[in-house]
């Protein structure tokens, strides 16, 4: 038999297979690519439509494009209906692919809760509008919904050299049908080509068990024989096998097949079963003594077994979180099986749909709590860049600071009016206005000259005109320095108003600076609170989370118990029949020597 990691290889590259049922091939929800989905699918897996709908309400459509707003809008839709709005189930506008297979996904999620009708409805809606693309997965599911109402499929026509078609064949293989149709369904499984050789082992074995029931041994022996060698369900079909030719007397070739299943080591049910049909093979060829001991070794085994039983169990379930994720993470060597993945019925109970569904869930929940996580990181470093800011600002607008910025202006307003009442005064009671005007810088330059010319005269002997124009040069003089000195002065304290003017201005805009800062602690504390009650929010998800994981894994360690249940059911029936075998054999082999024994009284008599 496969080891249990090429089996799920196997199964994750094409899809997920059980023995005794076949998860739904699986289509997915076609949404737009936001991490905040995620909340609303992981409301949706716990049913809780009117959460899911609420984490939907937040997620802002505006940069979402065109067709991811119209999948956005039917998947409010379809969210609605499963809440038991059936005003929405008109709304459910099916104008693209993407919405007849985001429709059809949630029908595949109905059906998988065993919410029929709700299936159904949905398949009504969107029976006109199914595009040719899809149209084979619409019947693979409308199908599914006849089998469950024990209805006629007959009108369900997928081609069958397809992944949907191959698994529909599973479908039917699985249910009990009349000779004509289990011959009907042979021959469709047996055309199947090597792409679906998975799918078809699994429904040749369904099929060979089902014509053993109704002992249609030879389509059972050629339901068997044409299933791959070391596929996933070969000690099952070899066992099948061996039972059929047991039928047929061809007790040779039986024990061919059944000593391959002993050779497995198989340590579930399959085994014991194969045990008790070999040793019946060794009955009827007359080797009793090697049946006998047979028998006896099973039941010796079966015992131990059933004593090891609890304590397996319990091994077992401390490996349910490792079986969680062992669908979506396939590393075998993670999970400790306690050699029971050589078990071909265990591999099934880990890859049956129920086990599927607890993996899908599980992984949802793990890259849930991965966004989470992202967000929370995000939250924190805006926090502390909110905390910082609030800091700077508290240092930068305490009182000292703002009341000696308010002095300076004051100070300054002061100044500067000190200064203008100065100017004022110098222009309109000195004359600061003529030193200013264009007469008296005419009359400076006439200084100048006469200034200039004062050598000239004194050279040429004009000693009298020299002397009194000296003088008057010399008050012009004393008046042109006053002027200098008024002019020089008057123009500083301009200077001065000017950057007093400036500097007033600034401390006016660092005043206006500092109160609007004041203004933003209250905006920066309210998101602060804000980021405080979503990182809250986010943790009790997490909480919530991490509920929902251990109810997964307890779950997982339910269903072991339940699985071993049924197997320690078996393996009494197996030990109940092995000791009514012994006892029909040792019965048997009294009588052949009790007629021996009277047949040699009576030839002695004679």
């Amino acid at each position: 038999m496969k080891p249990l990691a090429s089996l799920i290889l196997l199964g994750l590259c094409f899809f997920t297979v059980a023995a005794q049922e076949l998860t739904p091939a699986k289509i997915q929800f076609s949404l737009p690519q936001h991490p905040q989905y995620n909340s609303v699918l992981f409301h949706y897996y716990k049913q809780d439509y009117q959460a899911a709908l609420k984490a939907l309400s937040i997620i802002s459509v505006t940069d979402l494009s065109t067709h991811d707003q119209k999948t956005h809008q039917l998947l409010e839709n379809l969210l609605q209906v499963s809440n038991g709005n059936k005003a929405y189930v008109g709304k459910l506008v099916a104008d693209s692919e993407a919405s007849i297979r985001a429709i059809l996904g949630l029908v595949n999620e109905h059906i998988e809760f065993g919410q029929w009708q709700e299936a159904k409805l949905l398949l009504t809606e969107i029976a006109d509008d199914v595009p040719k693309s899809l149209s084979s997965e619409y019947l693979y599911l409308q199908g599914l919904t006849l089998l469950n109402s024990q209805k006629d499929t007959t009108e369900i026509d997928i081609s069958l050299q397809s992944d949907v078609g191959a698994l529909w064949l599973q479908q039917l293989s699985n249910g009990l049908h009349s000779q004509a149709e289990l011959n009907v369904l042979l021959k469709k499984v047996s055309s199947l080509d090597s792409r679906f050789q998975i799918v078809k082992d699994h429904a040749l074995k369904e099929l060979g068990y089902q014509f053993l029931q109704i002992n249609n041994n030879q389509h059972a022996i050629q339901s068997f024989s044409a299933i791959s060698i070391d596929s996933a369900v070969d000690t099952s079909a070899l066992l099948g096998l061996g039972l059929a030719l047991n039928s047929v007397g061809q007790f040779d070739k039986s024990r061919v097949a059944l000593t391959r299943v002993l050779q497995a080591k198989d340590p579930g049910i399959l085994s014991y079963e194969a045990l008790l049909a070999h040793a019946y093979a060794l009955e009827q060829q007359g080797d009793e003594v090697a049946a006998v001991a047979q028998l006896k070794q099973g039941i010796k085994r079966a015992q131990q077994r059933l004593v090891n039983q609890p304590q397996l169990i319990d091994n077992l379930k401390l490996q349910s979180d490792c079986f969680a994720t062992l669908l979506a993470y396939p590393q075998i060597g993670l999970c400790d099986y306690y050699d029971e993945d050589k078990s071909e019925t265990f591999v099934e109970f880990l890859t049956n749909e129920s086990n599927v569904r607890a993996n899908e869930q599980y992984q949802l929940l793990i890259t849930l709590n991965m966004d989470y996580n992202k967000q929370l990181q995000t939250i924190a470093a805006f926090n502390f860049l909110l905390n910082h800011q609030i800091k700077q600002i508290s240092e930068l607008l305490n009182s000292e600071a703002i009341e000696s910025l308010e002095r300076r202006i004051d100070d300054t307003t002061l100044q500067r009016a000190a200064i203008v009442a100065s100017v004022d005064d110098a222009e309109e009671n000195r004359n600061g206005h003529f030193f200013l005007s264009d007469h008296y810088l005419a009359l400076q330059r006439r200084i100048d000259d006469t200034f200039a010319r004062m050598v000239f005269l004194k050279r040429a002997g004009q000693k009298n005109t020299a002397s009194e124009r000296r003088v008057t040069l010399m008050q012009r003089i004393v008046w042109w320095h006053s002027f200098s000195n008024f002019s020089k002065h008057l123009a500083q304290t301009r200077d001065a108003i000017t950057d007093l003017n400036n500097q007033l201005t600034d401390n006016h805009l660092a005043y206006q600076i500092l109160q609007d800062f004041l203004a933003k602690i209250p905006v920066l504390e309210q998101q602060l609170a804000l980021m405080v009650t979503i990182s809250t929010d986010i943790a009790n998800q997490q909480l919530e989370i991490s509920k929902i994981q251990q109810v997964v894994i307890e779950n997982i360690g339910k269903s072991i118990e339940q699985f071993y249940k049924k197997e320690g059911v078996q393996l009494s029936r197996f030990i109940v029949d092995a000791k009514l075998a012994l006892v029909r054999i040792n019965d048997a082999s009294f009588n052949r020597h009790f007629v021996k024994e009277q047949q040699g009284l009576n030839e002695n008599d004679e």
